[in-house]
């Protein structure tokens, strides 16, 4: 492998054009996708941290359902309604700071790029612990909240 991890990136490339050919047939995947997206290196954290990341997820996604916040919602000017659904490919962006303690710096509503991870997932051979399935679960949030969308 080049220093550079230019084979690296090139491996990658070849297996998401051969898992996806539809879509590398249409667009240029290696025309957008930077090699500064992916890493070769792999990072093993503690489960602990994973664990505290689902915690705080999790604590969020109550946060959404509780009447307090959806009374409070609908008392603003002008009006902000709930829309009903809970947002396909929500992202909960943390890092670790230099004491090694996780930090939550954003809430996504548009994963994007949750397929390149996944796909970096099974190119590095590494478990998904978050999914074990993920485009299989990526399809059924979308058919979830289409379906709460059409109620």
């Amino acid at each position: 492998m080049g220093s550079d991890g230019s084979e690296f990136f090139d491996g990658f490339l070849a297996q998401l054009s051969a898992r996806y050919p539809r879509t590398a047939a249409t667009f240029p995947i290696a025309e957008r996708l930077s090699p500064t997206l992916v890493s070769r290196h792999k990072l093993q954290l503690p489960s602990s941290i994973r664990e505290q990341a689902e915690s705080i997820a999790s604590a969020f996604f109550a946060l959404r359902n509780e009447s307090e916040r959806n009374h409070r919602l609908s008392a603003l000017s002008p009006e902000t309604p709930d829309p009903g659904n809970a947002s396909a490919l929500m992202s909960y962006d943390f890092h670790i700071d230099t004491n090694g303690k996780l930090r939550l710096i954003e809430i996504n509503t548009n994963a994007s790029l949750s397929l390149i991870v996944s796909a970096l997932y099974r190119f590095q051979n590494v478990k998904n612990v978050f999914a074990a399935e993920p485009e299989k679960d990526i399809v059924d949030s979308f058919q979830t909240e289409f379906d709460l969308f059409n109620g």
